[in-house]
């Protein structure tokens, strides 16, 4: 493998670059298939020795964190800008999150407005009619499987509460920034939230529901108790007690006060110590 790279880049092995290794091995890589193990071998034995990191080749196979352009335009949004207000949105917020919780946030503000694109085409702007944003609602709602069956989405409040949070901070910083509250191509900025407060005020609802579902289970496994009782009753078996130990030479003549395990004066009132069963 080194060889091959020397070979095909003109280039010493000092000289060679992380990006030569990863093209080598896009190269010697069919689609869907391992890689050769030769790889991993060859970027071990050059490393401190080639321009690479000093670390296994999988660290140099990790994306990164990505910009936020780059999320949000994985959803190929088609309004620009819509597309422009998501990502300045974004990097307004991005400072005082983790980047977990900053891809969260993004993948949830993108295909937010994605599955609007999907199903108003042409659309090219924040404010949405009271049909889309119902119909909006319904969508999230649910989950549909990926054979068709549908089911209720038990985690809707985490779509809905980013969503919220995207119009309202946006009409707050326009009473401060007039710029967000500027509307170029028609896009108004500082727009009517489509997750109205009535369905994201409480979260204890989410709560109950979890609750109720929990004592149905419950109540479905109860009838099956006695029999789970009667299957696993005869193979348990108390632990034994550790054998006594018979009192060593040394210790005779000591106080004891010195034995952990004695009891001490002027406590005969005091519970006995438990022994310490072993499993």
């Amino acid at each position: 493998m080194l060889s091959n790279l020397v070979l095909h880049t003109g280039r010493d092995l000092d000289q060679l670059t992380t990006e030569d290794f990863l093209e080598l091995r896009a190269a010697l890589t069919p689609e869907g298939r391992k890689p050769p193990p030769g790889i991993s071998v060859a970027w071990d034995l050059a490393r401190g020795i080639a321009r690479i990191p000093d670390q296994p080749i999988r660290h140099a196979l990790l994306p990164g964190q990505l910009r936020t352009d780059e999320l949000i335009d994985a959803y190929g949004l088609q309004c620009r800008s819509v597309r422009d207000v998501l990502v300045r949105y974004l990097n307004e917020r991005r400072p005082v999150l983790d980047y977990s919780s900053f891809s969260a946030l993004a993948r949830t503000l993108g295909s937010f407005w994605a599955d609007i694109e999907a199903h108003h085409p042409g659309i090219d702007s924040l404010q949405l009619s009271d049909q889309a944003t119902e119909q909006w609602r319904q969508r999230v709602s649910v989950v549909i499987g990926r054979d068709g069956t549908r089911r209720p989405r038990l985690a809707k409040l985490n779509i809905f509460v980013p969503v919220r949070a995207f119009y309202l901070d946006i009409a707050q910083w326009a009473l401060t920034d007039p710029s967000w509250a500027s509307t170029p191509s028609d896009v108004l900025f500082a727009a009517a939230t489509p997750a109205a407060t009535p369905r994201t005020s409480s979260r204890s609802r989410r709560g109950c529901t979890s609750a109720s579902e929990s004592a149905c289970l419950t109540c479905s496994l109860s009838p099956t108790a006695p029999t789970t009782i009667a299957t696993i009753k005869p193979r348990y078996s108390p632990p034994r007690p550790p054998p006594r130990r018979a009192p060593s030479s040394n210790t005779v003549g000591r106080s004891t006060e010195a034995s952990p395990s004695a009891p001490k004066p002027g406590r005969s009132d005091a519970a006995p110590l438990r022994p310490c069963w072993s499993m």
